[in-house]
């Protein structure tokens, strides 16, 4: 008959297991460069309170977990390589190391068994213990301006293909290479054809998930940076993971709370604005989002909106359009144009919705729409569904976008969310008047900076420097009956067309607000971050 245990047992038991917790967390601190510990660690910590709870709560003995001879000799063997490849020295650590080991796999692979059967997305828990126990090293890290008297930048981005962000960061890199003697830039996503010229070093990063932690660290010693910018969520995260003692400076680009980022990605998000040195808020709507809802102290972050390079694109819009049947189109047509991805996040369906009812009034306009993205079959689909296919074009992705900005007569923003529109300045820039989504973030500090920056209209709004209309719910219809916000859409583009008053008014408007983007003005508040860490 099995002996009962006392009160005075489970008590013991639960100490001991707490020490074993404490020990571990201990030797985190310690190996700040060893990855891979995290992973070890974390199953521990798991498998730790697992115990704790089944002792003191459920009083279930669990240790009695019987393997045979070769299951034990695999454990061994683990353990060792793992000595091996982390090249831990034959010492106190050493054999603390083995005992998590042989740990992690009498006790944490069996609970990890059960955990994995009852989580959905095996990936989610993994990154909270991933981020958790991983930058548990900043807490300790080493100041390495004592050690290197110039800057030096290391810029992070997926790629240099597509995107805002990634034009953002081509263009600051360029910029900072006038200043500073050491410039590097890092993509890690799969090798494609480069769309953005990059002036400075670039390096491109193979390997996946967590190996790239490992790289982008030793970039960074490599080359001693002393500050690392990321741009994005994914990018953010790798940053922090990755810091080997700079100043980690992260841009968000997004309203957090309206994105359609995956849980894991979001996440990731609020742990890096944890760890980050400074948070650069491409608009002031993100910055008050992150100081009241994620609770970000005021003097972690600030805004720095995006800017223009001025020389190119007024070079650029003179070029004429090559294709001919382009060049026609436009001679012939208002043109009412929209630059982006093709995705969810850009909502170009409703836009070709509230055209179909744009046409009736205005039978000359035409609407271009220029991008590429993993939503451009279903946007040909809606195309040919309505019956637009001598209205509405697709033109894919164009190097030079401001050729056909330049001779539009008005540019449509119709994002569900947004941080800080490049292409609306850019379009400012052109000469085209804007109508865009009252989504959050950056739409109504470009068009309204004046008024309340989180707000939603629900109806038209003549706004300071532009047409703010309302911003979709998010859901496809395929209805022939528009939605109230589409509605406001087709309105706000039937009146821009029509009234030529409004259209030189705004025309005017925008070549005064974007004089607020200037490079030289934007530049400078990047150079003022970094000099003054």
């Amino acid at each position: 008959m099995k002996e009962k245990r006392t009160v005075r047992d489970i008590i013991i038991k639960g100490i001991k297991y707490i020490l074993l917790l404490s020990l571990i967390v201990m030797i985190a601190f310690f190996s700040q460069e060893k990855i891979s510990l995290s992973w070890i660690i974390s199953i521990n910590i798991i498998s730790s309170i697992y115990i704790i709870i089944y002792h003191v709560i459920y009083r279930k003995e669990i240790l009695e977990c019987k393997k045979s001879k070769i299951d034990k000799c695999i454990a061994i063997l683990f353990a060792i390589i793992a000595i091996y490849v982390l090249k831990l020295n034959w010492n106190f650590l050493g054999i603390i190391y083995i005992y998590i080991m042989l740990n992690m796999y009498f006790i944490g692979l069996d609970i990890f068994r059960k955990i994995f059967k009852k989580i959905v997305r095996v990936d989610f828990i993994m990154t909270i213990i991933e981020l958790l126990i991983l930058n548990i090293n900043n807490i300790h890290k080493k100041d390495i301006f004592t050690e290197v008297s110039n800057k030096n930048i290391l810029i992070l981005v997926s790629r240099l293909h597509t995107g805002g962000a990634e034009r953002v960061a081509v263009n600051l890199a360029n910029n900072f290479k006038e200043k500073y003697d050491k410039v590097v830039v890092v993509t890690y996503n799969a090798k494609t054809e480069d769309d953005y010229e990059c002036n400075v070093k670039h390096i491109q990063i193979k390997n996946k998930e967590i190996k790239r932690i490992n790289d982008i660290k030793k970039i960074k010693k490599k080359y001693h940076i002393t500050h690392s910018i990321s741009f994005c969520t994914t990018a953010n995260y790798l940053n922090v993971a990755s810091n080997n003692g700079e100043k980690v400076i992260i841009s968000v680009r997004n309203y957090l709370s309206n994105s359609t980022e995956k849980r894991r990605r979001k996440l990731e998000a609020k742990i890096s604005v944890r760890f980050a040195d400074k948070i650069v808020a491409v608009a002031k709507a993100v910055e008050i989002e992150q100081i009241e809802k994620y609770k970000i102290s005021k003097d972690k972050i600030l805004t720095i909106n995006n800017f223009y390079e001025e020389a190119i694109i007024e070079e650029k819009a003179k070029q004429k359009i090559l294709d001919e049947e382009e060049r026609k189109f436009f001679d012939t047509h208002d043109i009412v144009i929209t630059v982006g991805r093709l995705n969810y996040q850009k909502g170009q369906w409703y836009l070709i919705r509230a055209f179909k009812e744009v046409i009736k009034e205005c039978p000359n306009a035409r609407l271009v729409i220029l991008g590429k993205g993993e939503d451009e079959e279903k946007l040909k689909s809606l195309i040919q569904e309505l019956q637009l296919e001598k209205y509405v074009k697709l033109y894919g992705f164009k190097e030079n976008p401001y050729q056909y900005l330049s001779k539009a007569k008005v540019f449509v923003s119709e994002s569900l969310y947004e941080g800080m529109s490049n292409v609306i300045l850019e379009a400012m820039k052109c000469g085209l008047p804007i109508i865009a989504t009252d989504c959050l973030a950056g739409n109504r500090e470009i068009l309204a900076p004046n008024t309340e920056l989180i707000k939603h209209t629900d109806k038209i709004e003549f706004a300071q420097y532009g047409i703010l209309v309302p911003v979709g719910d998010g859901k496809e219809y395929k209805t022939e009956e528009l939605n109230y916000w589409e509605i406001e859409l087709k309105e706000a583009i039937i009146k821009i067309l029509k009234d030529k008053d409004l259209r030189e008014k705004y025309i005017k408007q925008s070549k005064i607000r974007i004089k607020d983007f200037e490079k030289e003005k934007i530049i400078k508040q990047w150079y003022d971050l970094i000099e003054g860490e």
